[in-house]
């Protein structure tokens, strides 16, 4: 009896045996094809994304106090020079300006001086005191004006013989390998900007390359700008493009994203593969041994591409993405796939 007892108990045994292992291959069978995302630690950047314009960051305008009558131009428009290089030689008016004459001259500097913008009226302003001049004023001895700095003859509007009225610019001269970017940031975002942070520069004029950038300045002056949508207070920021080359021109509309945060060795989450509970805590599923499971996850901030989680997971561990139809326990077969743009 003994023996048989023994040999019932072991064929019992291995009729469950058998059973599991056939139920095991049968749900195995059946298992749920999933696209799965190997997790990896890596930088988690924040962006902000700004429209400005490209402008020359180093540019020099030849102008002077007095009228001069241009005597011999040695520059062409668009020619490269160095700095103490002689452009044109002139003489100099030796009547004296009258006192109202200087005053407004001192003023239209001054204002260029605070706000680095020529004012729009100064043209005529500057024109009438030209006319106003005495038609038999005398010229002093010829002088030579020089380059103040390398760069390109970017303007050159005078000819021999021509009288230049007083604050006229005779020339600009341009440094065309150092170029900025005018952002104007709104207010609510300004508090996002620091000086050091970088940019990546892409436009509609360079469709093909993108430049990298620095934050090198930010207006203590928010300005009221009028737009499509209303009236908003903006503050200006000023990018300067890092290795800029002939692709990239003054006066070109660009998009800048200035990576405003960096997190170093982040475990960022992809939307998709995240779900909240009736109680609104947070899970994904795992894949563990071919199976589904639930993995509590707890959000340390929001990204555009996903979120970065409190948890220390493994390197390498298969998340499932768009689990929608899975429970835990469920047996998957899995598809690996990206979730991020740099992955």
């Amino acid at each position: 009896m003994t023996m048989k007892r023994y040999f019932l108990l072991f064929l019992s045994t291995a009729l469950v045996i058998g059973s599991l292992t056939a139920a095991g291959f049968t749900m195995k069978s059946h298992a749920v094809a999933v696209r799965t995302w190997s997790l990896h630690s890596t930088s988690v950047l924040d962006t902000l994304l700004c429209n400005g314009t490209v402008v020359r960051a180093k540019e020099r305008s030849v102008a002077f106090s007095k009228n001069i009558r241009i005597e011999e131009v040695f520059v062409e428009k668009g020619e490269q020079v160095s700095a103490g290089q002689a452009l044109f030689s002139y003489q100099a008016s030796s009547t004296p300006s009258t006192s109202a004459q200087q005053q407004t001259y001192a003023e239209l500097w001054e204002e260029y001086q605070k706000t680095g913008q020529v004012p729009a009226d100064v043209e005529t302003i500057l024109a009438g005191m030209g006319e106003s001049a005495s038609l038999e004023e005398e010229y002093g001895e010829l002088q030579t004006a020089v380059s103040p700095i390398d760069g390109a003859v970017t303007a050159l509007d005078i000819q021999p013989g021509e009288i230049l009225p007083m604050g006229n610019s005779a020339a600009v001269i341009a440094d065309p390998d150092n170029l900025k970017i005018e952002l104007q940031i709104n207010e609510a975002n300004i508090s996002k900007i620091q000086v050091g942070q970088q940019a990546e520069i892409t436009g509609s004029g360079f469709p093909e390359t993108q430049y990298q950038a620095e934050v090198v300045s930010i207006s203590d002056e928010a300005v009221v700008q009028t737009s499509t949508s209303g009236k908003e207070s903006v503050v200006e920021v000023i990018l300067k493009v890092l290795s800029p080359d002939e692709k990239i021109k003054p006066g070109y509309t660009v998009k800048a994203s200035v990576v405003t945060e960096c997190l170093e060795d982040a475990v960022q989450i992809p939307y998709d593969a995240v779900f909240a509970d009736e109680e609104g805590k947070e899970y994904i599923y795992i894949v563990d041994h071919n199976r589904a499971k639930i993995q509590p996850i707890t959000t340390i901030k929001e990204y555009t591409s996903g979120i970065v989680i409190e948890e220390e997971l493994e390197e390498g561990t298969s998340i499932i993405l768009e689990p929608e139809h899975i429970t835990e326990g469920s047996y998957v077969k899995c598809f690996e796939t990206e979730a991020f743009a740099n992955d």
